[in-house]
């Protein structure tokens, strides 16, 4: 494959003439149509001509891709190729992308081979921060009782910056009643509902995210006895 510019131009090559390589220059003449002639004038008399074709330029194209959230591994989207104005199918083209994992511009080059001619195209797309989703092991709701402690781990299903958690009352507001941990163990010291929330911190790939739970806290049942039995 060969592209012309509207301008003679010089290739220079080598070729194998008698066992010995010998440097000679191929004149291209201007762009014409398809089957235009090239001209080689070597160190030796005469000239060759030879046939070619010209490929219009942009011939294959990648349609554009939308922004594609991160997943934690490399992504592959799908793509829509056309050589000329015909709709290629995955399996007639290879694509290679790089930069496809983490937050940033990623880009794809796919090679076509059409009979004996090569053709490439690039187009970039972005990858942008991922949502979280936190998960509590024990979700929505629990119960515990007065004079225990409760654990209670979240979660994520990407990466993150560190998961805090606090605890309050249902209403959100604060509470002095209840405490957790940095290992989401929630320790209380009056009966009662509270609300206990995780945030995981966000990271250069995901978001920030939150997941909370209702923690209904029952009173304990005293265990009575006489110090003695009988009288």
């Amino acid at each position: 494959m060969c592209k012309l510019k509207d301008r003679a131009f010089f290739i220079q090559m080598s070729i194998l003439i008698l066992s010995h390589a010998v440097k000679y220059f191929i004149i291209v003449g201007f762009k014409t149509e398809s089957g235009s002639k090239i001209t080689g004038i070597g160190n030796y008399i005469g000239s060759v001509t030879k046939l070619f074709d010209i490929v219009a330029g942009g011939a294959l194209t990648i349609g554009d891709i939308a922004d594609q959230p991160y997943t934690g591994s490399a992504i592959t989207p799908a793509l829509s190729v056309a050589f000329r104005t015909t709709s290629l199918n995955a399996a007639d083209y290879v694509a290679v992308y790089t930069n496809n994992t983490n937050v940033g511009t990623a880009s794809v080059k796919v090679y076509y081979q059409d009979g004996t001619n090569a053709f490439t195209a690039e187009k970039t797309f972005a990858i942008v921060q991922a949502d979280q989703t936190v998960t509590f092991a024990v979700p929505d709701s629990a119960s515990a009782t007065y004079g225990e402690t409760y654990t209670n781990v979240a979660t994520t299903t990407l990466e993150n910056g560190g998961i805090t958690y606090a605890v309050t009352k249902p209403d959100d507001s604060a509470t002095t009643d209840a405490s957790v941990d940095a290992n989401g163990v929630v320790s209380f010291t009056k009966a009662g509902t509270y609300k206990v929330t995780a945030t995981a911190a966000a990271t250069a790939n995901v978001n920030s995210g939150t997941a909370s739970y209702t923690l209904t806290v029952a009173k304990a049942t005293p265990v009575l006895s006489f110090e003695k039995e009988t009288i």
